[in-house]
């Protein structure tokens, strides 16, 4: 999620960003630099598997920050969009949801959480 060079991540990251309330997942599988989300399309058990995989003060993290910077309606519909999978245009809505609204300091942590699964 480079989606215009701003989520620029090592690997090819296969869950996106969450709900608050349900987490938010990525991963880095591969060697690959410079590799964004916007081109990615990550299924619903994809995600629900690096949820899975992510450690309970990860999701907390991820839960405090995206609650408390995100306007309630940014969240719910970043939920919506990670329900069922995620698209490339989803993960590029996500994206620029994240961008408008949060610090890139914010930004930043969030980044380095769902680049771990």
């Amino acid at each position: 999620m480079a989606v215009s060079g701003r989520l620029s991540q090592g690997g090819d990251t296969r869950s996106g960003t969450g709900a608050a309330a349900s987490g938010t997942t990525a991963g880095s599988d591969s060697g690959q630099t410079g590799k964004g989300l916007a081109g990615l399309v990550v299924s619903a058990d994809d995600l629900a598997k690096k949820k899975a995989a992510m450690s309970s003060e990860d999701k907390m993290k991820l839960f405090s920050l995206l609650a408390s910077k995100l306007p309630p309606e940014q969240l719910q519909r970043i939920s919506a969009l990670v329900e069922d999978g995620i698209t490339a245009d989803e993960m590029k809505q996500i994206d620029d949801i994240l961008q408008k609204n949060l610090p890139k300091d914010d930004y930043k942590q969030i980044l380095d959480i769902i680049q771990k699964y």
